[in-house]
């Protein structure tokens, strides 16, 4: 299952270069790796295209506040709408995450569990 975003799109949104694991392998095959600070918060996504693996994790002052590894996620799309700019992990039919970086780190969680 591949996802649609691309490495530009979340380059864009996380205002940073991703930390790959192998150098030499390109990026929807690679571990890819983007961290940010904003104030005692610091923000770890990390990415696996290829396997539609996902790992978040979320820390203030060195305490894990949140941590998700998802795996086989459907998708990723980039949202941008009034609201700003989100990156939308779509886990299952069911349940998705929200993720804002900008002005504060907000991490929005949904599922479904109805019949």
């Amino acid at each position: 299952m591949d996802i649609s975003i691309e490495e530009w799109e979340l380059m864009s949104f996380f205002e940073v270069e991703p930390k790959k694991l192998d150098k030499d392998v390109i990026w929807f095959y690679n571990f890819n790796e983007y961290k940010i600070s904003n104030g005692d918060f610091e923000l770890i996504f990390s990415i696996e295209p290829c396997s539609a693996d996902v790992f978040i994790l979320l820390k203030r002052n060195e305490t894990i506040s949140y941590q998700l590894h998802a795996r086989y996620i459907q998708d990723i799309r980039l949202i941008k709408d009034k609201r700003g700019e989100m990156l939308e992990i779509i886990i299952n039919s069911r349940d998705r995450i929200l993720l804002k970086i900008n002005p504060d780190i907000v991490i929005l969680q949904q599922a479904d569990n109805s019949p």
